[in-house]
């Protein structure tokens, strides 16, 4: 008998487990945990005067995404502002005309304001807390 035969079981478990290490089934990690998890994402659209939604709580890192989704027709131009409670500078500042979208991500915990600056109706306004 050989070195090999009588160490058989020692080789097959050696040779596997290079194979797994090679081909990462085992040890340094796996890459999908190191990975973030996806982003949510919360829609709010505009249309008929009024917000889809006007009081939004959402996590850290959500993008916010106000559509204007009056007919292409209409003319109307929304000024959607956002502002942080307590703070006076706007974090968002956009006109979005017919079909028009704009986006934001909130990183920052807290509770922001939006509006629409321009039509002066009820309904154009809400807050997003961000937790």
């Amino acid at each position: 008998m050989n070195v090999f035969e009588k160490n058989r079981a020692v080789w097959m478990i050696g040779a596997v487990l290079v194979c797994m290490v090679a081909f990462g089934a085992v040890g340094c990690g796996n890459v999908e945990e190191d990975e973030a998890p996806a982003a949510s994402s919360k829609t709010i659209k505009i249309r008929n005067y009024k917000f889809s939604s006007q009081d939004v709580t959402i996590d850290r890192g959500t993008k916010v995404t106000w559509k204007n989704r009056e007919k292409s027709s209409s003319k109307i131009t929304y000024n959607v502002t956002v502002v942080k409670k307590g703070q006076k500078a706007s974090i968002v500042d956009v006109s979005l005309d017919a079909g028009e979208s704009h986006s934001h991500v909130f990183e920052k915990t807290g509770t922001y304001k939006f509006v629409d600056r321009t039509n002066n109706q009820p309904g154009l306004e809400g807050t997003i807390t961000v937790e």
